[in-house]
């Protein structure tokens, strides 16, 4: 009991000096909270899309010239025709297509060339075959190369016919074609190729009178020019 009076009476003195502020009291130390980190606070949405718009309008404002070069070859129509040259006159040609005739009207920016060489526009003449490569602007043709030929452009016709080997010599080809009966004669050039039935080539020497073979020769004027014999049958 003693020993309890005298904890209470300290007790006591304790508290009335703590109150008089005689006696500081001292805490526990406690760690006070750091700083966390700098934190990068995220743009809002809004924000975000009008950097990324004005990038854009930035962007297309550098590459304007680039940008509208590039939409107009886009927008512009190319037109090509090969023909042969009907008319000339200072202002325009005019061809004569498998389908149709065409005015192209002449402009000193087209580029004329023939054989690779570039001549004036003026020295195209009635009779030359061209090929004009053109561009549609505001409903207009206008040419812009212009490719000169005083030979025909027009693909060579060709003859195919299958039938029975009559003869075959140095200089030509004759053939009764299976479909009437009819003797038709080719001429042999340096160019002519003789083939089995599988393609594989052959000598001349093997063509004989009486097999079935495949003639295709192009038209001439000496006559048709002998391309390719085929024999259809196994040799």
């Amino acid at each position: 009991m003693k020993k309890l009076a005298h904890h209470l009476s300290v007790s006591v003195l304790m508290l009335s000096l703590v109150i008089s502020g005689a006696v500081t009291p001292v805490l526990a130390a406690t760690s006070t909270p750091s700083a966390s980190p700098t934190q990068t606070t995220s743009p809002a949405p809004a924000e975000t899309t009008q950097k990324l718009k004005d990038r854009i309008e930035k962007i297309v404002e550098e590459k304007k010239d680039q940008i509208m070069g590039a939409l107009d070859d886009l927008s512009s129509k190319k037109r090509g025709f090969i023909g042969e040259v009907q008319r000339v006159s200072a202002e325009s040609i005019t061809i004569k297509t498998n389908k149709e005739t065409q005015i192209i009207s002449l402009t000193q920016g087209a580029t004329v060339t023939k054989s690779g060489k570039t001549l004036p526009i003026e020295d195209i003449a009635v009779g030359d075959w061209v090929i004009v490569i053109s561009k549609l602007q505001n409903d207009e043709l206008v040419p812009e190369r212009i490719l000169v030929s005083s030979g025909t452009l027009r693909p060579t016709p060709q003859v195919v016919t299958i039938g029975s080997v009559v003869d075959l010599d140095r200089i030509t080809l004759t053939i009764t074609t299976k479909q009437n009966g009819e003797e038709k004669e080719f001429i042999i050039t340096k160019n002519t190729e003789y083939q089995d039935a599988n393609g594989d080539r052959i000598k001349s020497t093997a063509v004989t009178s009486d097999l079935q073979a495949l003639v295709v020769a192009e038209e001439a004027k000496a006559g048709n020019e002998l391309k390719v014999v085929r024999i259809l049958a196994p040799l």
